[in-house]
Formats: structure tokens, sequence, C-alpha cells
């Protein structure tokens, strides 16, 4: 009887060793909108932002400008710790979109766009009541 051995890689919550960029990349740029669905690559923005219920889902959706290629952070905190955590590849082009979403429970919620340098791009906050 022949056995064959198969290797399993588990997926990490790190990036990709090729998609930190260099210090001198030129910086990426991003615009970050809050919203309750994405239809076509387009964000349906959120009506009520202060009416937002325990059990909903949110998306952020990122547009990025800037060099092509690398990735993008969204870290989603509630009550100040981190809940969720999305690395989230660019293509090539110049101008990129891409969204993380995330199912809320109720707190004071806050979702960072990071670039692949760490540093902050952008930044929202909103609150979650409990479910009705």
């Amino acid at each position: 009887m022949l056995l064959t051995i198969v290797p399993i890689i588990l997926a990490t919550a790190t990036p990709p060793s090729s998609a930190v960029s260099s210090p001198a990349a030129a910086p990426v740029e991003a615009k970050l909108v809050l919203g309750s669905a994405v239809v076509n690559r387009q964000v349906e923005p959120l009506k009520d932002a202060d009416k937002l219920s325990a059990g909903q889902t949110v998306y952020a959706w990122t547009q990025t400008s800037g060099p092509g290629g690398g990735f993008i952070e969204h870290v989603w905190y509630c009550d100040g710790k981190a809940v969720a955590r999305h690395y989230l590849p660019l293509g090539e082009a110049k101008h990129w979109r891409t969204w993380s979403r995330h199912k809320l429970g109720e707190g004071e919620y806050r979702v960072e766009v990071l670039g692949p340098d760490g540093k902050k791009l952008q930044e929202a906050t909103f609150s979650v009541a409990a479910a009705d």
C-alpha cells in the first residue's frame, strides 16, 4: 500500500512578504465610505449611520489612488479592542476599490485604513445600539 502525504498550508494573519512596499514608494491615498452594501463595486452609503443596531452588516469601502500593487488593511475596533483585521491586496492600477465587511455587535466602533507602511490613511467611527 502506498501512502501519499500532502502538505497543508494554513492561512495566516500576516501580509505576504511580497506585498510589503519599499520605503521609497510613493504614498497611497485613500477614501473610506461606510455602507450597507456593495453593488457593482460601488458602495451604497449608510442612510442612517446613527441608527445602526446589533446584527447588521456594515461595509468599509475604500478607493485608493497612488502606485499600483501592494495592500492596505482594514482594522475594525469595537470598544477599543481590535475585532477584525483584513489585508486587502491592491491591483496594479493607480486607482483601486476594495472593501471588507463586519457583522456588528453592540458598542462603539472604529474602522481604520492602514497603508502598507502601517500609517493610518483614514478612519471612521460609529455607535451600534442593542438589537430591538
